[in-house]
């Protein structure tokens, strides 16, 4: 479609100056998509001017602002200076330079008529070959000397750095340059400050050049040269650029039918001229110069076989002459060369040419040729002419065969026989593979050591082949395998340039030129990249394709969070094995009717290696091998405690369960490692950062790095925001390592006294008014978590419950004096979180644990507290004879120690048991005994609690009038002392005794306020009882619907409780409604 240009006055003036006729004469018009200027009017220019008039100036003016551009522009695309445009256009210079003359004709794409007219003008007479009209696209050509061409004309580019950056650009054609490694090519490592906003210029400078008319970059979104988020692209179709052209002919070459295949290789053949970029000092050792030679010469080498094989082997002579000369110990070619020789009847001089490359393989580089090489030569002589026969060692294989240039690795390693589960984490990747035409995809997997990493990558990318054509490449980092054996980065290249049919001698050296080579032979392909076991994201990045096609699949103990953060990684972490796959693992290894057979064996197996699939496998192959041995007997290895790590060792490193967990290890900072070993140290389920801070008697900012950095590299797990836990097997690794340790007795301490002063702290919300006993004092690095209010104090009961009680047992296996008191100290403190928690039963073990630890120590005020922890918790599970039994025995050690409030305390239990045995006159008798010791030495709280529980007592042995006034008495003083706990528990009993004494309304309002308070302290527990009095209240006013509805709720608070015993009678009691 014509586009015009309407000339503005301006123009016409100037040309009425020229020739009248033409500044009448219509607009031209120009077809901007070919950049063709056409003169509608008159279909050339006048002719008969001669030179020195003053046509020139005005002429070349036109011209450029027909063009539409600057005298700047004009000079800048061009290659010469400003002053040099403006003395021509202003007459200043009549007799200009040839190469003025002919870059201005270039960049201005004039027309034959106007050429001439120029050229007149500038020499006084025409050219006698006109340079014909432009038209059509840029080609580029870099395969020899940097060229470009808008048709049969040249674009001048200019000298120096400007052709550097296209060269880099036109080496990854459609691939985006970082701007970084442009300033690389031109600088090197001494950039200036200023070196992005230079490489802006060039980049601006190439545009210009490249797209004259300002209408024609109007029709793309981007142009020749575009920006991309952090560098530049080169666009250009294959036709438009030598190397991409050569690779299409390529392609379809190999595609071919042999009887034209060679002239589709000669084709691409001859688009080469030279070296690549020859003349462009700044890339002449590039790796992707490099990595392009290799394509020139796989080329050769499969033109050369197909020329053999056809017997034509004078077609090819020629290329590989110039080709062998460039490169001297370049056996493959040398061989090719050798068989032509050789096939074509110069037979001496094959031999002469065998005889130059062996003598200079061993002058040069001390070896002898190859066995491909020597077998050509052995041919020769027996005058067997033909193919080249390939050589298998590393870097002499001939490139692939006619029917392939690029080589397409297939390097997986074998996968697991009888894969199962990973369900979830294999469709997950199949969603990852769907998005690698978009950009490429880096997916991590991350997990312990033995979670099945590896088997699930290898195992996917089996089955996931089809999705790339071109090849799967693997290379194990050994990150965490022994330290001498882990995979440089380097090396890492080697590997994978290897796999692509890079031969080693062309590998560049240097990290940074490897990984260019890798990103830019790996470019535009489909492969699946395989990174197994590495180490840390620096490990990896150098080895991730850039090109959008590929994915690479990274397996390592590590999270990878710096690959996730900066290289927008997909994060996919392993966990164990779920019962059900665990399972059905030892089934596909053992076989079904052996499992069958030993199904509570299957069971402990599962439970031994903690769903750990690389210790079910070791499991199951020692089941295998020895079928003589029953699963039970391999299952009984696996509970064998500190030895159980002995039923997975192995000779073989790589399944040794030890030796695997000692990779990790042996790679962790120094004070992470000794953390690692002091976590061994507790068993209560998962560990808070505080403890963990504690234990190591460290700074908890300190610690937070060293846990962040187990969890990163999976020897820790972070179930939950600030706590953490092991895995059991790791546990196991831990545990061993700390027992040799010299400092585990200290770190013991330091985490039996943070257990107990917290768990001291936290009671003190439960209950303010408590009677306290004296603790330990704390040992150095010992911070004490800080607990603000009775919500967090429940909150740290909740999550510690399981590390207090394992505290308890370990302060009482202990042998060291310092952690004496520690077993009935913290077991006290548990008491009153288990009474809102329901759980009793965990006191009775607690204490008891600490009361036999108290006999042996003769720790009299210990047994005490541990005889008095057992009662209270047997009176709440309904054990009256063991909470009277173990209440008397308090009582007695209390009175032998001194503490008489403890003696009351004691005497409330007591009380409270034969109350509840129905042995109501003697509980009554006790329970006036406490109130005297109360009255005499306790605090307010104490006392207010003495006539409670007097009061409840009496009640509850129909006393209900004598029972108001103790009542009252405590509830006056738990109000003047804000009580609420103990007001809770008054306001029941009144409930009771004014039930007792037919004053209903009265009752119920004092179960309301007793159901209210504890429903604000939380205490669930102790709901019950309110709840069930209200029951009472409701069934005496006849409103036994109403009842009902109550004592089902309170049937439901004990069952939450596990108040069986209370259960009951509600049931009683709804029966009887």
């Amino acid at each position: 479609m014509l586009e015009e240009l309407v000339i503005d006055s301006a123009d016409r003036s100037v040309l009425s100056v020229i020739d009248p006729m033409r500044a009448c004469a219509p607009p031209y018009a120009i077809r901007v998509r070919d950049r063709v200027a056409v003169n509608d009017a008159t279909g050339g220019y006048g002719v008969g001017m001669t030179a020195g008039d003053n046509r020139l100036g005005p002429l070349l003016a036109s011209f450029r602002q027909r063009a539409g551009i600057s005298q700047r522009l004009l000079a800048s695309r061009a290659g010469v200076s400003l002053a040099a445009i403006r003395d021509l256009e202003q007459g200043r210079t009549t007799r200009p330079r040839r190469s003025l003359v002919d870059a201005v004709v270039i960049v201005l794409e004039l027309t034959a008529d106007a050429e001439a007219d120029f050229r007149q003008a500038a020499f006084g007479a025409a050219p006698d070959r006109p340079v014909q009209p432009a038209a059509g696209s840029v080609r580029i050509q870099i395969l020899g000397a940097l060229q470009v061409h808008r048709g049969p004309r040249r674009v001048l580019l200019g000298r120096g750095r400007r052709r550097a950056v296209l060269g880099r650009l036109a080496l990854s054609a459609n691939d985006a340059v970082l701007q970084t490694d442009l300033i690389d090519v031109l600088w090197g490592g001494a950039a200036p400050s200023t070196a992005a906003q230079v490489v802006q210029t060039y980049v601006s400078r190439l545009r210009a050049a490249l797209q004259p008319f300002p209408q024609a970059q109007a029709q793309t979104q981007t142009g020749v040269v575009s920006r991309t988020p952090l560098g530049y692209r080169l666009n250009v179709d294959d036709e438009d650029l030598d190397l991409t052209d050569f690779r299409r002919r390529l392609d379809e070459a190999r595609k071919a039918e042999p009887s034209a295949a060679l002239e589709m290789f000669e084709s691409a053949l001859a688009l080469w001229s030279g070296d690549p970029l020859h003349d462009v000092p700044e890339l002449s050792s590039h790796p992707i110069v490099t990595a392009v030679l290799e394509e020139r010469i796989a080329a050769t080498l499969c033109y050369a076989d197909l020329a053999l094989a056809h017997c034509q082997p004078e077609r090819c002579l020629p290329l590989l002459r110039a080709l062998t000369a460039a490169n001297p110990l370049h056996e493959p070619l040398h061989a090719r060369l050798i068989a032509a020789l050789a096939a074509g009847g110069l037979q001496a001089s094959a031999l002469d040419s065998y005889a130059d490359i062996s003598r200079r393989l061993v002058d040069e580089l001390g070896i002898d040729p190859s066995p491909a090489l020597v077998d050509t030569h052995r041919r020769v002589l027996r005058q067997q002419h033909g193919q080249v026969r390939p050589d298998r060692r590393a870097g002499h294989g001939p490139p692939p065969a006619f029917t392939s240039v690029r080589t397409v690795p297939s390097q997986l390693p074998f996968g697991v026989h009888g894969f199962i589960g990973r369900v979830e984490e294999i469709a997950q990747l199949n969603r990852y593979a769907d998005t690698v035409t978009e950009a490429a995809v880096i997916v991590g997997l991350s997990g312990p050591a033995g979670v099945g990493k590896t088997a699930l990558a290898v195992h996917w990318g089996h089955h996931a082949g089809n999705r790339f054509p071109d090849g799967c490449l693997y290379v194990n980092l050994n990150g965490y395998g022994p330290p001498e054996d882990a995979e440089t980065p380097e090396e890492a290249l080697r590997v994978l340039l290897d796999g692509l049919g890079v031969p080693p001698r062309r590998l560049p050296v240097g990290l940074d030129a490897r990984a260019a080579l890798f990103r830019s032979v790996i470019a535009g392909r489909r492969v699946l990249v395989v990174l197994d076991n590495a180490r840390d994201a620096a490990q990896v990045r150098p080895l991730l394709p850039a090109a959008p096609g590929c994915l690479t699949l990274v397996t390592s103990r590590s999270s990878l969070t710096g690959l996730v953060a900066v290289e927008g990684a997909m994060s996919l972490p392993l966990d164990t094995l779920g019962r059900d796959e665990a399972r059905a693992l030892l089934t596909a290894r053992l076989g079904r009717s052996a499992t069958a057979l030993e199904s509570a064996a299957v069971e402990e197996v599962i439970d031994g290696c903690a769903g750990l699939p690389l210790a079910l496998a070791i499991t199951a192959a020692r089941a295998a091998v020895a079928p003589r041995r029953s699963l039970a007997v391999v299952a009984r290895g696996l509970r064998q405690g500190a030895r159980r790590l002995d039923s997975l060792a192995s000779p073989d490193a790589t399944i040794d369960i030890r030796a695997v967990f000692s990779w990790s290890y042996r790679l962790l900072r120094r004070p992470t490692a000794r953390l690692f070993r002091l976590l061994g140290l507790h068993t209560g389920g998962s560990v808070s950062a505080a403890v963990a801070a504690s234990l190591a008697g460290d700074r908890p900012e300190e610690v937070a790095a060293a846990l962040d950095e187990l969890v990163e590299v999976n020897l820790l797990v972070e179930v939950e925001p600030g706590r953490y836990a092991f895995h059991d097997l790791l546990m196991a690794f831990s545990r061993e390592l700390i027992s040799t340790d010299p400092e585990a007795s200290a770190g013991v301490r330091r985490l039996l006294d943070h257990y107990l002063h917290t768990s001291a702290e936290a009671d003190r919300h439960l209950d303010a008014f408590r009677w306290t006993v004296p603790l330990p004092p704390l040992a150095p690095g010992v911070r004490p978590e800080t607990i603000d209010d009775r919500d967090e104090a429940l909150a740290w009961f909740t999550g510690e419950h399981a590390a207090l009680m394992a505290s308890v047992a370990l302060a009482a296996a202990s042998e060291d004096p310092a952690v004496a008191l520690h077993p009935t100290r913290t077991a006290r403190n548990m008491e009153n979180y288990a009474l809102r928690a329901g759980r009793w039963g965990d006191v009775i073990v607690a204490s008891r644990t600490a009361l036999a630890a108290a006999s042996r120590r003769g720790d009299r005020i210990g047994q005490a507290l541990a005889q008095h922890g057992i009662s209270r918790a047997s009176g709440y599970l309904g054990d009256t004879n063991g909470a009277r039994d173990a209440g008397l025995r308090a009582a007695v050690l209390y009175r032998e120690a001194g503490m008489h409030v403890g003696q009351a305390d004691a005497y409330r239990s007591v009380a409270t048991a034969l109350h509840n045995a129905e042995r109501f006159a003697e509980a009554v008798e006790v329970a006036e005994r406490q109130v005297e010791l109360y009255t005499t030495h306790g605090t307010a709280a104490d006392q207010a609690q003495g006539f409670n529980t007097y009061g409840y007592l009496l009640a509850g042995s129909g006393r209900y009038a004598e029972a108001l006034e103790p009542l009252d008495r405590a509830l006056k003083l738990q109000n003047s002392i804000d009580d609420v706990y103990g007001a809770a528990f008054t306001l029941d009993s009144l409930g009771l005794a004014y039930l007792g004494t037919h004053r209903l309304a009265e009752a119920e309002d004092h179960y309301r306020g007793s159901l209210e308070l504890f429903a604000r302290i939380g205490d669930r527990y102790n709901m019950v009882y309110p709840t069930c009095g209200l029951g009472d209240v409701l069934a005496a006013r006849g409103d036994t619907a109403d009842a009902d509805g109550m004592y089902r709720r309170a049937r439901r608070l004990c069952q939450e409780a596990g108040l069986h015993h209370l259960a009951a009678t509600v049931e009683d009691r709804l029966r009887a409604g």
